[in-house]
């Protein structure tokens, strides 16, 4: 089963084996990133591994430890050379970004429930790459969570 290809349609099986990664790898994002990176900041350049299904819908968490006070995320997309931001999101504004670019494309698919989450509905194939959340905390503090993300077809 690779990524997202028009020529291969998955068969029952590996649809829902592709299903039951991804629930896998979303509850495996709280596992890895529990450890302390620092005094404030819990998940500071972590990675994490997604995988979606055409048509599916992906959530992006950021974690934060308990009594720390999160000023703005900003969520990005691209490698990490050369990503593009394409929200804001800042303390007391959720449901609300502030958008910076890519809003033709992510626009109508893309949900903001709170300050640490951002959900991707009806994935395509293009949306396979890597996303990153830059998270800014008072004092000048930051922590940066990268998310790997691949859309298989259906």
């Amino acid at each position: 089963m690779g990524p997202c290809s028009e020529d291969t349609p998955l068969c029952w099986a590996s649809w829902l084996l592709a299903f039951s990664s991804l629930l896998l790898s979303v509850c495996s994002t709280g596992i890895k990133s529990s450890g302390a990176h620092g005094a404030r900041v819990q998940d500071s350049a972590s990675y994490v591994s997604l995988k979606g299904i055409r048509g599916g819908s992906v959530w992006f968490h950021v974690f934060k430890q308990p009594g720390t006070e999160l000023q703005e995320i900003a969520w990005a997309f691209g490698p990490a050379i050369k990503y593009t931001v394409i929200l804001r999101v800042h303390k007391g504004s959720e449901g609300t970004p502030t958008w910076v670019s890519l809003q033709d494309k992510y626009m109508q698919r893309v949900h903001v429930p709170n300050i640490t989450s951002l959900r991707i509905e009806n994935l395509t194939c293009e949306d396979s790459g890597q996303y990153r959340a830059r998270a800014n905390f008072p004092g000048g503090m930051e922590s940066n969570k990268i998310f790997d993300l691949t859309v298989y077809g259906t």
